[in-house]
């Protein structure tokens, strides 16, 4: 497809001295004609935090489980956040073990905050006695409103220890 570029037109209308608002005319074909070419990727990101504790399902609810929370930020509006999620447990020779693995993740965001999707209800029952190092992985897509998608991943900053063994599965 024919796609016209005012560039060498511009010097020509300069030395030509036509009236300025041809010129500025020609400006604005110029911005309009580079803008509608590009189109700007969406900017997203995934913060997983540490594992933790859940202290609401130990007080409330008399049970113990490892907890994460996950978010994703874009700077455009989403649909929804798909993810697969993996609590992986470090061992003593410093290698991860995916004790949990949970697929299919999916949230929207709320009405009032469309760019923003919080994942917070995700945990695993700890059905073992000691102490584990456990970290957190994420891995999916954002879907956006404009249809386009976003493939984000991330990893919890660093392990954390818990009093909390969770089974592989």
């Amino acid at each position: 497809m024919f796609q016209p570029n005012p560039k060498p037109l511009i010097p020509t209308i300069i030395r030509a001295k036509v009236p300025i608002w041809l010129l500025v005319g020609a400006l604005a074909a110029q911005y309009l004609i580079s803008s509608t070419n590009r189109q700007i990727e969406p900017n997203c990101r995934i913060n997983v935090q540490r594992v933790h504790q859940s202290t609401y399902s130990l007080e409330f609810q008399k049970l113990s489980e490892a907890k994460l929370k996950i978010s994703t930020l874009c700077d455009v509006p989403q649909t929804y956040t798909s993810l697969t999620v993996k609590f992986e447990e470090v061992l003593p020779n410093h290698a991860n073990s995916v004790v949990r693995k949970i697929s299919n993740v999916i949230v929207r965001p709320k009405p009032n905050r469309p760019n923003y999707v919080l994942i917070e209800n995700l945990t695993v029952p700890c059905n073992g006695q000691g102490k584990a190092n456990y970290f957190g992985r994420a891995s999916g897509r954002v879907h956006l409103k404009d249809s386009r998608t976003v493939t984000v991943s991330g990893n919890s900053d660093k392990p954390n220890l818990l009093n909390c063994r969770i089974s592989a599965k």
